[in-house]
C-alpha cells in the first residue's frame, strides 16, 4: 500500500536521540540532521494512520514524539511558534530555534503559527492527548492575538517597521481549519466561538 511506504520513508527521518523528524536533506546530511520544523504537524498525522491501519506502534510513538519534541521547543512561553529548530543529532542536545520562512529567528512566520494550530489539533484527534488539544488552544490564541481588524495576516507577525509587507491569506484559511477542529472538540461557547472566527477569516481573504 501506498500510504504505509510513505509512512515507512516519512518514520526513516526519526532522529531518537532528538526526538524529531529530520526535515530537509538526506538523512544524517550535516548540515541539516538536527532540524525540524513547525510544518512537520501537518506531517505526522500519516504515521497516526499508519500505526492504526497496520497496528505497527512505533508509528504512533513517532508521531506522539515528534509532536511533543516540536511543543517543547518550538511553541514559545507565549504561544508563538519558531519556524525551525536545530538539536545536535548525535546525543540530542537543544541548540536553539532558527527561521526558514519567517523574518528572523525571533519573528513570528503566520503560516507556521497556523500549522500549529491545525496539526496539534489533528494530533488530538488522533491521541485524545489534552497537551495537543492544549497546544492548538495556546498557538490559537497568539495567532488571533497577533491578527490586524481587517482579519488577514501579514506573512510574519513580528516585523521591524522597515521590512517587506505581505499578506499571507493562506495562513488565515489553515488556522480557520485548526479553529473548526478545536469548536468541534470544545463545543458549547468557545466552539461557537471559534466557529465563528474561522468564517470571518475565510470571509476575509
Amino acid at each position: 500500500m501506498l500510504g504505509l511506504a510513505a509512512a515507512n520513508r516519512l518514520a526513516a527521518r526519526y532522529n531518537p536521540q532528538g526526538k524529531y523528524i529530520q526535515a530537509w536533506g538526506k538523512v544524517g546530511d550535516s548540515a541539516e540532521a538536527g532540524r525540524f520544523i513547525v510544518d512537520s504537524m501537518l506531517n505526522i498525522p500519516l504515521l497516526y494512520w499508519a500505526s492504526a491501519e497496520s497496528g505497527d506502534a512505533r508509528f504512533f510513538d513517532i508521531a506522539n514524539s515528534h509532536a511533543y519534541t516540536t511543543l517543547q521547543y518550538i511553541v514559545r512561553d507565549d504561544g508563538s511558534t519558531a519556524h525551525t529548530y536545530l538539536k545536535d543529532p548525535s546525543t540530542g542536545e537543544p541548540l536553539g530555534q532558527k527561521t526558514h520562512q519567517g523574518y528572523s529567528d525571533e519573528s513570528l512566520w503566520a503560516r507556521g503559527q497556523a500549522w500549529a494550530i491545525l496539526g496539534f489539533a489533528i494530533a488530538y484527534d488522533w491521541t485524545g492527548d489534552s497537551a495537543m488539544l492544549g497546544a492548538s488552544q495556546k498557538t490559537a490564541s497568539r495567532f488571533l492575538a497577533e491578527l490586524t481588524p481587517d482579519n488577514i495576516p501579514m506573512w510574519d507577525f513580528r516585523l521591524r517597521a522597515d521590512a517587506p509587507k505581505a499578506r499571507d491569506t493562506s495562513a488565515a484559511v489553515i488556522a480557520a481549519m485548526g479553529l473548526l477542529r478545536l469548536a468541534n472538540y470544545l463545543g458549547g461557547e468557545v466552539g461557537a466561538k471559534y466557529t465563528s472566527i474561522a468564517q470571518e477569516l475565510v470571509k476575509a481573504q
